[in-house]
């Protein structure tokens, strides 16, 4: 599990937490949407969003809303301490802005060479874990995917990190079966996205303080 440096947490109003979490979703968002556009394999969470788009006939965005509303509730379920304001900012506003990123990007670049989908899909998702990190370390919640992670590493008492791993490859295959793009980005992704994120919240919560 993330632990976050109690005394980190009251340094800084709630309006200033508030921003740190606004920024993660908008950065999250901004990634995800740069990452899906390179085409060379989504985040796990995305495949998924993806595969359930390509399954169902819905855009990006209203896939995301939906599944994400439903992994909230599971959160809720198992441990809805983890829960805050920041997770429903989360749900509520990450599938609008995924779309609306995603149809700036291909209005404002419509081709695109492989050396350049390369380079988007890692500045992708360098955004997006960063996104990630922010809304950790803000203590108001974290992406509901994170959340729901740490709920059931607190309910079945597993490590969190290999509990997101096998979390995420779970949800990568169900996106694959139905229909989702995946790659060597996603197999990175899965491997190193939960290290990452708990890596960079500790470095990040000293940097702050």
């Amino acid at each position: 599990m993330i632990k976050i440096n109690v005394k980190f947490i009251y340094e800084r109003s709630w309006w200033q937490n508030l921003l740190l979490v606004s920024l993660g979703v908008l950065f999250l968002s901004f990634g995800s949407a740069i990452n899906f556009c390179a085409g060379l394999g989504n985040d796990p969470v995305s495949v998924l969003f993806d595969g359930i788009s390509f399954k169902f006939h819905l855009s990006l965005g209203t896939a995301a809303y939906l599944i994400n509303a439903i992994v909230f509730l599971v959160a809720f379920i198992f441990g809805k301490k983890h829960l805050g304001i920041g997770t429903l900012i989360y749900v509520f506003f990450t599938g609008k802005l995924i779309d609306s990123f995603v149809s700036l990007y291909k209005n404002s670049i419509p081709w695109q060479s492989l050396p350049f989908r390369a380079l988007s899909a890692s500045v992708g998702c360098f955004i997006m874990l960063f996104g990630v990190v922010l809304m950790v370390v803000s203590s108001l919640g974290s992406d509901v995917w994170t959340e729901a992670a740490m709920a059931l590493s607190d309910f079945f008492k597993k490590d969190y990190k290999k509990l997101k791993i096998i979390s995420d490859s779970s949800i990568c295959f169900l996106g694959f079966v139905c229909g989702g793009t995946a790659g060597l980005v996603t197999l990175v992704l899965v491997l190193s996205g939960g290290p990452f994120v708990k890596f960079m919240s500790k470095k990040l919560e000293k940097i702050f303080l």
